[in-house]
């Protein structure tokens, strides 16, 4: 076989590579006596630890009559224990015990009238049992400690919790985590079904769900996979067991089928013993095996076809190599030989070629079945079948390798960089070895998967190609059209009232426990962060990277969209430009072969372009973007591309409420000034000159420019590599402009601006503030109110509108500081709620605003919140250079968090009422809100403000 001079080269750089991977990390692996495995790992980068716990059952476990088990059963398990979220479990549990035999009831009974009766005897027992509930003393406690991160989530085959905390607050979380899985209480059962509902209308408001749903039924017609979704049926969340979730929990939350994994700045010995001591209590138990779900081949070519989208597509399935199987991970190398983020792979080239705007890949390794999708859109009036077929010939070619060594070669080695670059990051190798658990894989595979990378030759992709894409498919065409979406009327329960003021025998018990003493060494700098000015407007920031050889380098011209909105296209054409004398296709590859990424992006302030790579390779792409930036040349048929592009947008800008909702707001906060509207009508972009689209980025490169780079060359020899392959930097004269002001409009009264949309399940709802100039010296004050008010699941805003009513899934409020000390702040809030729910959660959110509920015992929870998470902000090595610049625009000449350490632990609740008082509550609200005006009543909204009804047309330019 013929290998190239550019193959070689790869295979040099990856035999590199290779030798920094060999080297084996310390990854303690253990079970306790109960069975549970525990696996650690230290990261002593910075001072922070991720914490996960993770059990082998997922949504294809739930009962037939029961979906949405496993995703109810996580929402459940933040709801605290028989020790944890309650004044006396004694006196709560008759009341629970007869909630459970309720929902037995509610599942036996099909008479409406006899539902509503029992539904109310519910929300009744819910409300005698609140008397005892503390609800989120769970997320309260995590956020004492100064965890943040807080999360949970159910996929097909596992379920996962998680959260990031500093490394003084191991024994806490230790002991809260081994707390939050023993003996666990429903409580709250009922207002949290709502939240739920909440969240599966948040999806159902979004095509490809019910697109991917419908294509899944047919894909998997036997396994769960495709038979249930995660969320569950509305049938089946009308009608819970809580018995059956108790035994769910029961089957499958047992130690020896759960891991507990952490990784991070801690002393593997040390905690050892704090592990089993904490965790020894759970008790092991037999655990039902997973059942088993045959999946006969496709027969040939299976068709269906659907009107479930806004514009048409193509979607092409095919059964592929499951999490397990030891193909996987040729198996991604073979997809990516069709679609990968270097645009070079097969299917790529339709749309380098503009052959289609649409060709890439889903690839979902499930732990029973692979599947692997090919998504395409033809264009607008172009036959599904016609890009079907070209779909089809690229596989084709795939199949027979038709395609270079050198393709190959940088795959293996973008991956290689891409994979590096998510273990810089504890979350990501966290949750990687947690799944080596659910996947019954050697936790040091995780960190062998570079060797691995290495070793894929050209035949292995031929004969995985081969293997799995066969004549055997499932095709699917959807055709323009919106399925009829499932109303839920509201509930009407009274809701529960939690005692937040009380505190649990499991609180009392934690807060006994010592936390070590830790002192924040600040960031120096002068000493971090290296500085040059390369020319006498051109600045260099520079970090060293301890971990490996990828460097990156950002180049940002301090002319952005705010001074020229032309910038937004130029940044797209930039993407899909070439060097003269190159095409498109030429100079993808070309780059791909450095092994480096480049991107042009623009901002209101800034157009610029980031260059990733291995920092031998940089000077190489360097050149190319240099060639790029000297004479960019566009095809007619790229500036059509562009245009489709931006078409098939707004036309979903149109339909997607979430979209309509964004361009909404974005009115009601810049008026005419808004991207949305301040943009090229669609039929401008089509006609626009490759000179229109390039002058205003020639002109961008005159302005001051700010460099941040990270790697381990010296910063002597950053500069000469930069003087020398970047000479476009030599031309840049004019002064900067700052980053401008973002302009938002003044509102001296209550406005409500409401677009109307019929098939919309949830309201879109946001709420704007206008505000003043922050000092640096209020920053500490600012996030210790955004902390009380809209601080997550601890916050008013989540705590009132979801936890204590359940009107939402998604709901927040903050007041957001401006980039630079010299702009203005603003207050922003959102809730997306079901239709008819939306005067009633507005009512509720602007009585936050309006009157904002005074609860001081939260201030030590607050101050300890704000303490002890500012441990964990100390900047990873590639933020560094940023927060120079970003610390500086903010008003701080030195790493601030010291000082705000400090102010915090000088705060007072009263300062947060001030606070409030002085800047929240009688300023003038306006309210953006997208839902189904049948659902919302108008008289009721004008409570709220003079009513703006704007069409599609009034906010965004066609």
């Amino acid at each position: 076989m013929k290998i190239s001079i550019w193959a070689f080269t790869m295979l040099f750089l990856l035999s590199a590579f290779g030798a920094g991977a060999s080297e084996k990390p310390r990854i303690e692996t253990y079970k306790l006596k109960n069975g549970l495995t525990v696996i650690l790992k230290e990261d002593h980068r910075q001072p922070k630890v991720f914490g996960v716990v993770i059990t082998r059952a997922g949504a294809k476990d739930d009962p037939a009559d029961a979906t949405g088990m496993a995703h109810y059963q996580e929402h459940m398990l933040f709801k605290g224990t028989q020790t944890l979220g309650t004044t006396n479990w004694e006196k709560e549990k008759p009341h629970i015990d007869r909630i459970f035999e309720l929902y037995d009831e509610l599942g036996q009974t099909k008479n409406d009238s006899t539902r509503k009766a029992i539904q109310k005897q519910i929300n009744e027992a819910s409300l005698a049992a609140g008397e005892y509930a503390i609800l989120n003393e769970t997320s309260f406690l995590i956020n004492a400690m100064g965890g943040t991160r807080l999360n949970a989530g159910t996929g097909p085959d596992q379920t996962i919790y998680y959260n990031q905390f500093p490394p003084n607050q191991i024994e806490k979380w230790l002991d809260l985590y081994s707390e939050r899985f023993y003996k666990p209480v429903f409580r709250t059962f009922q207002s949290e079904l709502e939240v739920v509902y909440e969240e599966k209308n948040m999806y159902d408001d979004q095509f490809f769900t019910g697109l991917y749903e419908a294509f899944n039924k047919d894909f998997f017609k036997n396994h769960p996979y495709g038979q249930r979704t995660t969320i569950g049926t509305a049938e089946d969340l009308k009608n819970p067991s809580l018995s059956k979730m108790y035994k769910f929990f029961t089957d499958w939350y047992r130690p020896n089928n759960m891991a507990l994994v952490m990784v991070g700045d801690f002393n593997t010995e040390q905690i050892k013993p704090l592990i089993a001591e904490k965790f020894s209590k759970w008790e092991k138990g037999e655990v039902p095996s997973h059942k088993t779900y045959t999946e006969e081949p496709f027969d040939g070519r299976e068709f269906k076809k659907v009107r479930m989208s806004p514009i048409p597509l193509g979607a092409i399935g095919f059964r592929s190599p499951s999490e397990k199987n030891d193909d996987i991970l040729k198996w991604e190398m073979t997809v990516k030989v069709l679609a990968n983020r270097m645009q070079t792979g097969l299917l790529d080239q339709l749309m380098v070629n503009n052959e289609m705007p649409l060709a890439t890949v889903l690839n979902m390794p499930y732990q029973d079945y692979g599947q692997t999708v090919m998504i395409y859109f033809p264009g607008f009036f172009k036959r599904l079948k016609k890009g079907e077929k070209k779909i089809m010939a690229q596989i084709e070619r795939l199949k027979k390798g038709d395609f270079s060594d050198d393709l190959l070669e940088a795959i293996k080695a973008e991956m290689y960089k891409t994979y590096q670059l998510k273990l810089e990051s504890i979350e990501n190798q966290a949750v990687n070895l947690a799944y080596t658990f659910t996947n019954d894989k050697d936790p040091q595979s995780v960190y062998e998967r570079p060797q691995k990378i290495k070793a894929v030759t050209k035949n292995d992709i031929v004969e995985m190609a081969n293997k799995y894409f066969t004549d055997n498919r499932l095709v699917m065409y959807s055709k323009m059209g919106f399925p009829k979406k499932e109303k839920l009327q509201k509930p009407g329960y009274e809701p529960v009232v939690s005692n937040t003021n009380a505190k649990s025998p499991y609180r009392k018990k934690f807060e006994q426990i010592p936390s070590t003493d830790y002192e924040i060494e600040p960031v120096d700098l002068d000493k971090s962060v290296l500085k040059a000015d390369i020319y006498p407007k051109v600045h260099l920031r520079q970090s060293h990277n301890p971990l490996n050889d990828i460097a990156q380098l950002h180049i940002q011209f301090n002319k952005g969209r705010k001074h020229d909105m032309m910038l937004a296209y130029t940044a797209r054409a930039m993407n899909n430009a070439a060097p003269e004398g190159m095409n498109l296709q030429q100079f993808k590859e070309a780059m791909g072969n450095t092994n480096c990424n480049y991107n042009f992006y623009s901002n209101n302030g800034y157009i610029g372009v980031s260059i990733k790579g291995p920092e031998s390779k940089l000077p190489e792409a360097y050149d190319l973007v240099s060639q790029l930036i000297a004479s960019p040349t566009i095809t007619k048929d790229k500036i059509k591309q562009m245009y489709k592009e931006e078409k098939i947008s707004r036309k979903m800008e149109k339909t997607e409420p979430d979209m309509m909702a964004s361009g909404l707001y974005n009115y009601l906060i810049y008026g005419d000034k808004s991207p949305y509207l301040n943009r090229l009508p669609v039929k401008d972009i089509k006609r626009l000159d490759p000179e229109e689209l390039f002058n205003p980025f020639r002109d961008a490169l005159t302005f001051e420019a700010d460099l941040f780079y990270t790697g381990q060359n010296s910063l002597d020899e950053t500069v000469a590599e930069i003087k020398t392959h970047c000479p476009f930097l030599a031309n840049v004269k004019i002064d900067g402009n700052g980053f401008p002001a973002p302009g938002f409009r003044k509102f001296e009264q209550n406005e409500v601006y409401f677009i109307d949309h019929k098939r919309a399940k949830q309201s879109k709802l946001f709420l704007f503030i206008n505000q003043d100039k922050i000092a640096p010296d209020e920053v500490p004050l600012v996030e210790a109110f955004n902390m009380y008010f809209g601080g997550g699941f601890s916050g008013l805003v989540l705590q009132e509108i979801r936890e204590y009513r359940s009107m939402a899934y998604s709901a927040g409020a903050n007041f957001q500081l401006p980039v630079q000390k010299e702009h203005n702040a603003i207050f922003a809030g959102f809730v997306g709620t079901q239709c008819d729910k939306t005067l009633e959660a507005l009512e509720i959110f602007n009585g936050l605003i309006r009157d904002m509920p005074e609860k001081p015992e939260r201030m030590d929870m607050i101050r300890n919140y704000l303490v002890n998470s500012a441990i964990t902000k100390k900047p990873g090595f590639r933020g560094l250079p940023w927060k120079d610049r970003t610390w500086k625009r903010e008003g701080f000449d030195k790493d601030p968090i010291p000082d705000k350490v400090k102010a915090y632990q000088n705060l007072t609740f009263d300062d947060i009422v001030k606070f409030y008082e002085q800047k929240i509550k009688d300023k003038a609200v306006v309210i953006a809100l997208v839902g189904d005006a049948e659902q919302i009543s108008m008289d009721g909204l004008k409570k709220y403000g003079d009513i703006r009804v704007k069409e599609w047309d009034d906010v965004f330019t066609k």
